[in-house]
């Protein structure tokens, strides 16, 4: 489970009697995130194994579009 932040925004539109249209886009950020894996063999003596680290922005973005029919 991650916590974070969403912003975002939208709008739904009457283009007949019974029907609506919607657009919605939303930008969300869970934070930056950090992975260090270690490789290399360790069972030669004094082999030393390598430690890589990458770090990266957890977000990403969502779009959505819609129509709905009123009864």
């Amino acid at each position: 489970m991650k916590t974070g932040w969403t912003v975002g925004g939208g709008g739904e539109w009457r283009v007949a009697p019974r029907w609506t249209i919607k657009a919605e886009y939303l930008f969300v950020n869970l934070g930056d995130v950090s992975v260090t894996a270690i490789a290399g063999r360790t069972d030669l003596p004094g082999e030393t194994p390598s430690r890589y680290t990458a770090s990266f922005r957890e977000d990403f973005h969502v779009a959505r579009i819609g129509a709905n029919y009123q009864f």
